[in-house]
This record gives C-alpha cells, sequence and structure tokens, in this order.
C-alpha cells in the first residue's frame, strides 16, 4: 500500500482582487494562496511565467490549484478581456523564489495555514498507519492528545 504523503508548498499569493474581474468572478479570493497556476509552479521568473500562462490561455480555463485557510482547492479562471487592467485582475505576491539549497522561505512555514496543513497530513499517514496495524491504535490517541495541546 502506497502512502502519499506529499504537501503542496504556495509559490504566491492573491494580494489584490478587483470587484468583478475575471478572476472576482471565478472565484479566486483575496488572501488565496497559489500552489499551481496552469502549468506554472514554482520557480525563477514567476510574475513573467504567470503573465504569459494568462495570454497562452486567454478565453480558455486555466486548472488553478491553492490553498484557503489551510484547505487544498481546484479551481479554474479563465483569463479574459473586461473593463478593467489585465486578463485576470488580480495581482499576485510572489512568496519566495526557486527552492535554495532544499530550503523553502521562513514565510511558509511558519504561516498557520502550511502548519494545518501539514498536521492534517501527519493525522492521515496515522491513520492509515493504524488501519495496517490495529495494535498502533495507542499511537494515534497519543498523537490526538499532542495535536490538541
Amino acid at each position: 500500500m502506497d502512502i502519499d504523503v506529499s504537501v503542496k508548498v504556495p509559490f504566491a499569493l492573491v494580494d489584490e482582487l478587483t470587484e468583478g474581474s475575471p478572476s472576482a468572478e471565478d472565484g479566486l479570493q483575496l488572501g488565496d494562496q497559489i500552489v499551481k497556476f496552469g502549468n506554472v509552479e514554482s520557480g525563477p521568473g514567476l510574475l513573467s511565467r504567470l503573465a504569459s500562462e494568462a495570454q497562452t490561455n486567454q478565453g480558455r480555463e486555466v486548472p488553478v490549484v491553492l490553498l484557503r485557510q489551510g484547505v487544498v482547492l481546484t479551481t479554474a479562471v479563465t483569463p479574459r478581456t473586461w473593463q478593467g487592467r489585465g486578463l485576470l485582475g488580480c495581482h499576485f505576491q510572489i512568496l519566495s523564489t526557486a527552492m535554495t539549497r532544499g530550503c523553502h522561505a521562513t514565510a511558509f512555514w511558519n504561516s498557520t495555514e502550511l502548519q494545518g496543513l501539514l498536521l492534517h497530513q501527519l493525522e492521515l499517514l496515522l491513520l492509515k498507519l493504524v488501519m495496517l496495524r490495529p495494535r498502533n491504535r495507542w499511537l494515534l490517541k497519543m498523537m490526538h492528545l499532542i495535536l490538541l495541546t
């Protein structure tokens, strides 16, 4: 039985969103943390890559994976012309550059959203462990006590 414990790390934050814009109408919200926007996940030149992804897909849905209040969501945004500026009507604040020697920016690890996501992943892993070996229920009970304190 394979256990998937991958944790997606956001690279951008929606810090401006214009009312009536394509992004607002398609469901993006202020504070959403972008994990994947179309083919863009992380790395150098993120702002230009995000703009290019929007321009390349003008009039077509772009799948977006995001973190909202610690929950991973999948949605879509359709870049299109409207009365306002740009094709999306929102601004992305880049949270970090590419990973440097395996370390992410401290802001990621100190965010309550990511801590909640990591705790949730740990709990899922423990549940799978208990399913494999029911004798390990004590471990799950111990972790619940630790997580609640």
